[in-house]
């Protein structure tokens, strides 16, 4: 007696969600996509969201002081709540 499987749903556990993103944004996106060679941009949103939980999470356990190698020519404006240090 043989019997029969229903078939796996990929998408069962996952949420499509929408992105209203600038031209420029999704130009960056795509380049992070090749930078990192993911396989889709859905996989670099995945990847900068671990990042910044990780980020959020150094700032929560050193009272909001980071510290990171060698300074950029700039910070993004969004990270001006969290204190970041620079060396090298």
């Amino acid at each position: 007696m043989s019997r029969k499987t229903k078939p796996v749903n990929k998408q069962a556990n996952k949420v499509r969600v929408v992105l209203d993103m600038s031209p420029g944004a999704v130009k960056r996106l795509d380049k992070l996509k090749a930078d990192i060679e993911a396989e889709s941009r859905a996989a670099v949103v995945r990847n900068a969201l671990q990042i910044y939980e990780w980020l959020l999470q150094e700032v929560a356990q050193s009272g909001k002081e980071v510290f990171v190698g060698k300074k950029p020519d700039s910070l993004p404006s969004t990270l001006t709540h969290i204190k970041i240090f620079f060396g090298g």
